[in-house]
């Protein structure tokens, strides 16, 4: 048994110490713009562990992969409830509200609860907004400071999966995914904020984007300038409007086969209207991340060439269970608008190519979203190591804003990235007491 044992021991230390060896090599490569930075403010406490990890390294992480939203919810001591609207187009969404907590009652000392809307990213579903444990989870955090908490799920993710005449899993008719973002702006938007406002009886939100729930508001606010009344602030975490100058790896591969549209329709017939939807299927292939040694190393690494890397703010013991729930389902056709605005440096409407944007615009090219038309004021959050929103981008769309933009902050953190903003383990440090002092204490004229 000494024998076994040993060995088990030698193997883990090996092990450990590629994984830890193997997260630097990333961080250098995956983040070129720090190299000479002084590093010493990071000791990389957890990657550190996970390099002397010796008999435990074959531990398993827990997931929670079969829990949904609600079930994270209230596994954490939170009430929790299910609403449901149907868009103007026959999309059923799904919104999950949190109403109080045991530091919140159910009615505030004023007598109002002002309503919170959180909406996730690209290929995510309101669970990202349970990642985090409390006191440090946003959404916990305004729980407990006496909002009404809303979160949104976009159309297509499993929890938004309806629709009053069409299917989305039906192989022969792929309808249901011929969406971008620019419908969840035209519909998913309005519907999701008057269902907030008809149930609260509340005459305005707070809105709260992180990366495409940043696209899709700015897409509705343009496109139904009447909403604007209806919110007092918006918060834009990971802000994507412009974005020719992301930096993504994999979306960069994929921009030449997405953005014309010929490309988008083949991809599309591939895979049936879902983006990749079998080859990773939610959490399937991160299965063997539950492990520490590969966990810390080889996931953590293919996690950062895809989101950037900041392994300071990375709790690599809640990293399987993020892994466990991503990607969520979407359309191809989102990740095709988004490949367009990438490739082109513009923020439009989706190109059908020349002569489907004839019939549908009356001109060649599709028009841009009009910013004179927003009107919201906005608050804005950025990180220098985010892949998606580059701080360059996050600025041209910042000053099409004009007077709207109330607030702009660069993240004091060089390494903060793209889903530092709902994962880091000092985000309450960082922004959102940040946040909640905005809500508290501010109002705009």
């Amino acid at each position: 048994m000494q024998v076994l044992k040993d060995t088990m021991d030698k193997s883990a230390t090996i092990l450990g110490n590629f994984s830890r060896a193997l997260i630097l090599i990333t961080w250098w490569l995956s983040s070129p713009f720090v190299h000479g930075v002084d590093l010493s403010y990071c000791e990389l406490d957890d990657a550190n562990i996970c390099s002397k990890l010796v008999t435990d390294a074959f531990r398993a992480y827990p997931t929670y992969r079969n829990l949904t939203t609600p079930d994270l919810i209230r596994r954490l001591g939170y009430p929790v409830e299910k609403h449901q609207v149907t868009t103007d187009d026959g999309y059923i969404l799904t919104m999950y509200r949190v109403p109080y907590s045991e530091k919140s009652p159910r009615v505030s000392p004023g007598g109002v609860k002002i309503p919170v809307y959180l909406m996730h990213g690209f290929s995510a579903s309101s669970v990202q907004w349970v990642w985090q444990d409390p006191p440090r989870n946003l959404l916990f955090m305004l729980v407990d400071a006496g909002f009404d908490v809303w979160l949104g799920n976009a159309r297509g993710t499993q929890y938004s999966l309806g629709h009053k005449t069409l299917n989305s899993n039906d192989s022969f008719d792929t309808r249901y995914w011929d969406f971008s973002h620019h419908e969840m702006g035209m519909y998913d938007i309005p519907a999701t904020i008057n269902l907030i406002l008809n149930v609260t009886r509340q005459d305005s939100i707070y809105y709260i984007g992180h990366s495409m729930g940043t696209t899709q508001f700015f897409a509705a606010m343009m496109l139904h300038p009447e909403l604007a009344p209806r919110v007092r602030t918006m918060f834009s975490l990971a802000t994507s409007g412009y974005q020719p100058n992301a930096n993504n790896l994999f979306f960069r591969a994929n921009v030449p086969l997405l953005a014309p549209y010929a490309g988008e329709q083949v991809i599309d017939a591939a895979f049936r209207g879902q983006f990749l939807p079998y080859i990773l299927r939610r959490g399937a292939s991160t299965e063997f991340c539950t492990l520490a040694v590969f966990n810390c190393g080889i996931c953590y690494s293919a996690y950062a060439v895809l989101f950037g890397l900041d392994p300071c703010q990375t709790d690599f013991g809640k990293l399987p269970a993020v892994l466990a729930h991503l990607p969520d389902t979407t359309s191809v056709r989102v990740a095709s608008h988004v490949s367009q605005d990438m490739q082109y440096g513009t923020f439009r409407q989706y190109d059908f190519g020349f002569i489907k944007n004839l019939r549908k615009y009356g001109s060649i090219t599709p028009p841009d979203y009009d910013w004179s038309l927003y009107r919201v004021p906005t608050v804005i959050y950025y990180g220098d190591n985010d892949n998606l929103a580059v701080p360059v981008d996050v600025l041209r769309t910042a000053s099409a804003m004009g007077a709207n933009l109330k607030l702009i902050k660069r993240i004091d953190n060089p390494f903060w990235d793209h889903l530092d903003f709902v994962l880091a383990k000092d985000a309450d440090y960082y922004l959102y007491n940040d946040m909640l002092n905005i809500m508290r204490n501010h109002t705009w004229g």
